[in-house]
């Protein structure tokens, strides 16, 4: 029996097309999480060989929770209004150049700078490659998308 091919793209041609959707979200997210899972072993020796204690370095990262959760929902909002693309790509440009300032950082006050604009960046990146998952995504596969997405972060 031969399928028409405009029959065979609704029985095959929506998973592919999440699929592939899902995979593009998911390169971006693996991207992002590598290059701070390369980071964030070699943080902490570098911090404390600046002059930094332990506990600083704590707070450091409280820091930069405090201000990922604080800015969620505003950055969201702007990122609706303005486009999410747009904010992704200028938010995926300053986590970059957030990177390469703790080269620069000398003092706590540096590194506490450092750690509350990576907090920011982090949430606005994260939460927009969540909404455009859901935006690409069909609404009766969104679940299943948002795992197949999450699989690629861990």
């Amino acid at each position: 029996m031969d399928i028409p091919a405009c029959h065979l793209r609704e029985i095959v041609g929506a998973p592919l097309d999440m699929f592939r959707n899902v995979f593009k979200v998911s390169i971006v997210s693996a991207l992002i999480l590598l290059q701070s899972y390369l980071l964030y072993p070699v943080l902490p020796i570098y911090i404390t060989s600046r002059g930094i204690t332990g506990s600083e370095y704590g707070s450091l990262k409280a820091f930069a929770v405090v201000s990922y959760m604080l800015t969620l929902i505003p950055l969201c909002t702007i990122a609706d209004i303005y486009g999410r693309r747009k904010m992704l790509y200028v938010m995926l440009l300053l986590l970059a150049l957030i990177r390469v300032s703790y080269i620069y950082a000398s003092c706590y006050e540096h590194f506490l700078l450092i750690s509350i604009a990576r907090g920011v960046c982090s949430s606005a990146i994260m939460l927009i490659l969540t909404a455009i998952l859901m935006d690409v995504s069909p609404k009766k596969k969104r679940g299943q998308a948002k795992g197949l997405a999450t699989m690629t972060m861990i």
